[in-house]
């Protein structure tokens, strides 16, 4: 089911829900280096992105509605905040650190991607050692729909625990390094090619 419309009530819930779930998440790490900030700036992250992403019906929500996944395109996947829902997350962490890691992940798409291909970047947010099987049904809801819509998905991210399961649906990795000069290990693997 590709949500076009996400209700505030599984919003809250799924929003609560990750608040927890994303504390020791890699890409959150990255972004909020103070874990003394980083339940506030998740908070303040998905208050900002969940209401935007189900606008434009980027987003897809887990059966069990515990984990997330935002369907990008890659001319959209780099942005600068805007509005009053952004405030939270510039005081929080200035946003300097997601701004930088999409145009960074921008530009590595543009060079794995043969130009005039539609591409959409595909960013999981969910716990994958309690919520694998939700996270894995969202993952070939997006192939499936990558297929229908005839767009090349690239699956970006900074933990390395679902690789293996992408693999076997057909993803290829086609960047693997550390981030930038950080200890993180950004991948990128392709679909539909």
């Amino acid at each position: 089911m590709y949500n076009s419309k996400l209700r505030k009530r599984d919003a809250k819930a799924l929003q609560e829900y990750l608040d927890t779930a994303l504390i020791s998440h890699p890409l959150f790490m990255y972004y909020c280096p103070d874990k003394s900030k980083r339940s506030k700036y998740i908070d303040a992250f998905l208050g900002y992105h969940l209401p935007k992403w189900a606008k434009t019906g980027s987003v897809i929500i887990g059966p069990n509605k515990r984990s997330a996944a935002a369907l990008i395109a890659k001319e959209d996947f780099e942005f600068f905040f805007i509005g009053a829902r952004s405030l939270p997350l510039l005081l929080i962490a200035s946003g300097t650190r997601e701004r930088l890691h999409r145009k960074v992940t921008k530009n590595i798409v543009g060079v794995l991607v043969p130009s005039g291909m539609p591409v959409k970047v595909l960013t999981i947010f969910g716990d994958s050692l309690k919520d694998k099987d939700d996270i894995m049904v969202l993952v070939k809801q997006a192939a499936q729909q990558a297929k229908e819509e005839n767009f090349v998905l690239v699956y970006e991210t900074f933990s390395r625990r679902l690789i293996p399961d992408m693999e076997k649906l057909g993803f290829e990795t086609g960047y693997q390094r550390n981030f930038m000069d950080t200890r993180f290990i950004q991948t990128l693997m392709t679909f539909n090619i």
